[in-house]
């Protein structure tokens, strides 16, 4: 956690731990049944509470640094820059359109702009009977598997 937040917690917390400890330590007296000897019970000072208090959202704090993984922090920082260059990319794309006209700087900033695929009718037939003959041989197993059934 950042320095900033651990003391505008401590902060708060020192601003309403009194309020808090006096309001439970009358609520417990109500509700709770008298018990037999109250002199056991150990007596939290506020710097105590306030230290365990503490101690446990850096507990907390270090849990979670611990368990959150790198392969998504790894993915994230892929796609924003993924989503970066493709809009530095679209940029690019809107500032050579409008500079568009009869002249050599424009045509080159077309031949420098990245190749995109297009549709390629040998690659999706072969696709599609990759898939057909996938479909086939799912059906081969599951006659297979029936046959040695009987």
């Amino acid at each position: 956690m950042s320095s900033k937040l651990v003391k505008k917690l401590l902060q708060q917390t020192c601003a309403n731990l009194g309020e808090d400890q006096e309001t439970s330590h009358r609520e417990k007296i109500k509700f709770s049944k008298p018990s037999l000897s109250t002199s056991d019970a150990p007596t939290l000072t506020k710097e105590e509470a306030l230290q365990r208090h503490v101690q446990s959202i850096l507990r907390f704090d270090a849990l979670a640094n611990k368990y959150s993984s790198k392969t998504a922090q790894n993915s994230f920082t892929r796609h924003s820059s993924l989503m970066k260059t493709k809009d530095k990319i679209k940029k690019q794309v809107a500032k050579a359109k409008s500079n568009t006209g009869n002249s050599r700087s424009s045509c080159s900033a077309f031949t420098n702009l990245p190749k995109e695929k297009t549709f390629n009718k040998k690659l999706e037939k072969r696709r599609r009977e990759e898939a057909y003959f996938e479909d086939v041989a799912k059906m081969l197993k599951k006659v297979k598997k029936k046959s040695k059934r009987c």
